[in-house]
């Protein structure tokens, strides 16, 4: 017998031993025994040979997959990543498959030829009709109305029902492609076919009626063969990419030297606009050239139909996407492309981190100083991070870059840790904008004359207009004009925001929502005031101001698809929009040449925030959304509104200069004691009641304060105390070295079910992206 090591979709933090007669490669799923139901587990890792436990094992049941569907240095990534973050492997395993890859398979029944037969002659009772088809009991009772298990036990022993299993989902969706086989060509149909050698039959019939491809497929000029859906992409223009300048060069060699040698991390340091997607691309050529694979993470779904488009017209079908807003089917496809080497190049968000791809040669984490790289529920995980991890472990070549990278990875390039590559300026002589400086003084004040004239002369040149404001909704407080109080969520510390459109209050938080307007909850008062603004008021607000317009939304509230995005993106560059409201999902990567003019709304916006990277996080904002104007043939302005013009991240902001904000905001750090000086943990203690909260953070703070190596603050209050009708108290963990942190937290975690009561909820944050 061989002996197994198998992950499993538990809340378990190790994984269980199972048996097999059989060889069973490491990465493939296999179904087991679970507690009297079946489950999908992972074969992890393999016993020694002549070792053996000393405990009564199961055995595995069925073997699913034919091959590995992870390579050997991803499952050696997954379990550094739940031995580093402390975590469950089965739901750190999850994460690297599409959703439903990783489940409990359940029992379905169906009729066998001869239970058709009777039931075609009436010799079956009326509720077998169902079982023409697989269903579950539960499925079948339902349909019945009426407990059918003994019923169906008889007849499963008369061998007129057998037992199935329902393995959907569990094998990629396949469709029908086309191969060419003819030499020559007789129709524009096999001109392109040839070209491609192979296409999926539903885009060729698209793209030329579905006479013509039937007649072709009768021809025997091609074969019809089941290949890996395809996911339906942007729309794509061909051609060779542009050629590099001297600065783009010098990176593309030094990355490409570097691939022949294994791990190394470079800073890609551009300016907005300097073509760092052009580096990217060439590097990936060269990658692919060596027989190694690529990895190209962006910060958002918003931001990967322009990274698509640049890659899937280098590299055709050799990209796959992989994002959480795909299809379930769609993303399962893809999955499968990469997992069978059929795609060697993956775009798509932190979750791509995970992808299947073997050889490994090149990771880029583009936009690398963006906070959605964290994953802020489940598996708190910081894909920048792990992408070192990941890179380290295949001895791959990682490019972090950004306009405006971390303090912490510029700091890391600066010491020498990361190698330091500088684009300074901007292809075919194009410049960065100017920006200039507005201040609001008017309580409320959303546009200043200033700005209002800028958009009047942008719009009379036929230009494009960009209006940047980081807040969503139409008012984020309502208040009630007898009592004063505002309207707030029940179940958080927080305000509800109104949206007009949608005639509703709503908690960005919880999503509590109620109709706007209700009576008062204090006072039952029926008048309210708004305060404040978001893009909604804004976008109301233009309209009115600027009626001849063509004003556009891009929010999460107006893009809830990728469908959306695409099309509304499609919009502005074919100059059907004049001006675009948006938030932060506008402020990088989108390469908007039409637009001449950004206006900052309320450059200030993110510096209340309780969190000592507030300032790195303002000027990185500003700087990014003000490098969206200027990318076309006129040259860009920027006017930035603001109150607070001499704090040192918006007066760096205006000079666009990184150095200086760099050098000021680590000075800072450095007499904090905060990254990249420290390694941090946050613990989160969260419980119904404020007092059961706060007792287990205090009993926690008692237990790690006896480690000389970690320094402890708290606890206190969350900034936001209260969310989801739960309390929330915190500890912050503060340690020199890694090593000084893991220790600490790994002997906690230990004895934590001995200090932490029940009815005590326990996030442990490592490496925390904010602290609220």
């Amino acid at each position: 017998m061989y002996f197994y090591e198998i992950v499993l979709p538990l809340p378990l933090y190790t994984p269980l031993i199972y048996a097999s007669s059989k060889e069973i490669p490491c990465g493939v799923r296999v179904l087991v025994p679970v507690r009297g139901r079946r489950c999908v587990g992972l074969v992890f890792r393999r016993w020694p040979e002549g070792e053996s436990p000393d405990f009564q094992v199961r055995e595995i049941e069925e073997i699913v997959d034919d091959e590995p569907l992870l390579p050997a240095d991803l499952l050696e990534f997954l379990a550094w990543c739940w031995e580093y973050y402390l975590h469950p492997p089965g739901e750190v395993v999850r994460s690297a498959f599409p959703p439903g890859f990783f489940r409990e398979i359940k029992k379905k029944y169906v009729l066998t030829a001869e239970g058709k037969r009777l039931l075609s002659e009436g010799a079956l009772p009326g509720w077998a009709e169902h079982l023409k088809r697989p269903r579950t009991l539960k499925n079948l009772i339902a349909r019945a109305g009426r407990d059918l298990s003994r019923e169906l036990d008889v007849l499963v022993e008369r061998g007129l029902v057998k037992e199935t299993e329902d393995l959907s989902g569990l094998k990629p969706p396949f469709e029908p492609w086309l191969e060419y086989l003819a030499e020559e060509v007789s129709s524009p149909i096999e001109e392109f076919l040839k070209e491609k050698g192979r296409w999926p039959k539903r885009f060729l019939e698209e793209s030329f009626g579905k006479e013509p491809v039937k007649k072709l497929v009768s021809s025997g000029r091609v074969r019809l063969i089941e290949l890996p859906r395809m996911r339906r992409g942007v729309v794509l223009d061909s051609g060779e990419p542009p050629v590099p300048n001297l600065e783009q060069t010098k990176a593309v060699e030094a990355i490409k030297e570097a691939l022949d040698k294994g791990f190394e991390v470079f800073l890609l340091h551009g300016i907005t606009g300097s073509g760092k997607t052009l580096v990217y691309l060439y590097a990936a050529e060269a990658a692919l050239r060596r027989g190694k694979s690529v990895l190209i993470l962006v910060p958002e779904i918003a931001l990967t139909p322009y990274v698509e488009t640049h890659f899937v017209s280098r590299f055709g079908t050799q990209v796959a996407i992989l994002h959480s807003a795909l299809p379930p089917r769609a993303r399962a496809a893809e999955w499968f492309r990469v997992a069978r080497g059929e795609a060697r190049v993956v775009v798509g968000t932190r979750s791509a981190l995970f992808a299947p791809l073997r050889d490994l040669g090149l990771i880029v984490v583009d936009e690398e100083h963006e906070s959605s790289y964290k994953q802020m529920e489940g598996l708190r995980y910081q894909a920048r991070d792990m992408a070192l991890m990941r890179g380290k472990l295949a001895e791959a070549s990682v490019v972090l870059g950004s306009a405006t990278p971390s303090v912490k990875s510029y700091y890391l390039a600066k010491t020498g840790k990361y190698r330091l590559l500088t684009l300074t300026q901007r292809p075919k002589g194009k410049t960065l904008p100017e920006i200039e400086v507005v201040g609001l003084k008017r309580p409320g004040e959303l546009f200043t004359e200033r700005l209002l004239s800028a958009i009047n002369e942008t719009l009379s040149q036929g230009q494009q207009v960009l209006l940047f404001l980081n807040r969503r909704g139409y008012a984020p407080i309502v208040f009630c004009k007898d009592c004063g109080e505002p309207l707030m969520c029940p179940n958080c510390t927080l305000s509800l925001t109104y949206y007009r459109s949608q005639g509703r209050l709503l908690c960005h938080h919880c999503g509590f929502e109620r109709p706007a307007f209700p009576l008062c909850p204090h006072c039952e008062g029926k008048e309210f005031r708004l305060v404040g603004f978001g893009t909604e008021r804004v976008e109301a607000e233009i309209m009115r101001i600027f009626p001849s317009s063509r004003v556009a939304r891009l929010d999460r509230e107006t893009v809830t698809s990728e469908r959306k995005l695409l099309e509304l993106i499609r919009r502005l560059k074919r100059g059907e929009i004049d001006i675009l409201v948006g938030t932060q999902m506008v402020a990088q990567g989108h390469d908007l040449p039409g637009v001449s003019l950004v206006g900052v709304l309320w450059a200030e916006g993110g510096l209340h925030f309780p969190d000592f990277r507030a300032a790195e996080r303002t000027f990185q904002l500003l700087v990014q959304v003000a490098g969206r104007a200027g990318r076309g043939r006129v040259p860009g302005r920027v006017i930035l509104q603001t109150r607070m013009r001499d704090h040192y991240a918006i007066s760096a902001a205006l000079k666009q200069d990184y150095e200086a904000f760099f050098e000021e905001d680590l000075k800072r750090r450095k007499t904090l004691r905060f990254p990249p000086f420290s390694r941090l943990a946050l613990l989160i203690f969260s419980a119904l009641k404020s007092e059961k909260a706060e007792s287990a953070a205090h009993k926690a703070r008692e237990f790690l304060s006896a480690f000389k190596n970690t320094e402890v603050l708290g606890p206190v209050p969350a900034p936001l105390f209260r969310l989801s009708a739960r309390y929330r108290w915190q500890l912050l963990l503060k340690a020199e070295t890694v090593g000084g942190l893991d220790r600490a937290l790994k002997a906690f975690w230990q004895a934590r079910d001995s200090l932490i009561p029940a009815g005590v909820r326990l996030t442990l944050d490592r490496d925390p992206e904010e602290l609220l």
